[in-house]
């Protein structure tokens, strides 16, 4: 019995590394508008298709950590996108929905960029990776919302700031 656990904790932690690899492949050297669609809802899209269970949230977020814990330790440096990217993928494959949220927010630092961007997976209101910090951004669907009532807003599109940012990785 302990051969079975042991064989399939060392299985998910190979799932883990070959999801984040793939997924820092592509947010590096992939097009954007290449591998969208194989990310899912992004931010407020299908929201209300998100009711999940307390067990499967749980399970969830014991992925994210170990997604987390795997990155850490990992020599090509998965930031937050591969991290959200691959626990969306394997939350997928276990039959659990998520969304990535995309969000950013000013650089105090004048010799910084002036945007700081970054990306969180969630699961029902559970943040599942990218959870520290996360406060501090605004995300892009929220942000737009409340630039509604401007003219200019259309122009605004969180799709088009979002593949901006990852054309000139920035996350």
């Amino acid at each position: 019995m302990r051969i079975v656990r042991f064989l399939r904790r060392k299985l998910g932690e190979a799932e883990i590394w070959v999801s984040l690899a793939v997924a820092w492949v592509l947010v590096r050297f992939v097009p954007f508008n290449w591998w969208r669609k194989s990310i899912g809802p992004i931010g407020g899209e299908g929201m209300a298709a998100l009711r999940v269970d307390e067990a499967a949230t749980r399970r969830a977020y014991g992925l994210g950590r170990a997604v987390e814990r795997i990155a850490d330790r990992a020599w090509f440096a998965p930031v937050c996108l591969p991290r959200a990217i691959a626990a969306r993928w394997m939350l997928n494959r276990r039959g659990i929905p998520s969304r990535i949220v995309f969000g950013s927010r000013r650089n105090d630092d004048p010799a910084g960029r002036k945007l700081l961007f970054h990306a969180w997976l969630k699961v029902a209101d559970v943040v599942v990776t990218g959870a520290q910090g996360h406060h501090a951004f605004v995300p892009f669907e929220k942000r737009s919302t409340e630039n509604s009532s401007d003219k200019s807003a259309g122009e605004d599109r969180p799709e088009r700031e979002l593949s901006d940012a990852i054309a000139t990785r920035k996350f």
